[in-house]
């Protein structure tokens, strides 16, 4: 990941958003697989459903997490 000279991320690799299927990268030292979607494959499948949607928050990093893994800091 591309850092300023302040020790800044300067971005968070999110390519191929709309692309769905299975991704495998390394976090934290371990092999992860990811099968992913995009949000909106999500809430489409709740509204197909019969589900109605009245709030979507996204997930977010705690403080006592950023503490343990500071490099998971998006700021």
């Amino acid at each position: 990941m591309a850092k300023a000279d302040d020790g800044k991320k300067l971005h968070v690799v999110l390519d191929r958003y709309f692309e769905e299927g299975e991704r495998q990268w390394n976090m934290l030292g371990f092999p992860f697989t990811n099968f992913h979607r995009p949000l909106s494959t999500y809430l489409r499948g709740f509204l197909d459903a019969g589900f109605g949607i009245a709030d979507v928050i996204e997930p977010t990093v705690t403080k006592a997490q950023l503490q343990n893994y500071p490099q998971l800091d998006m700021n």
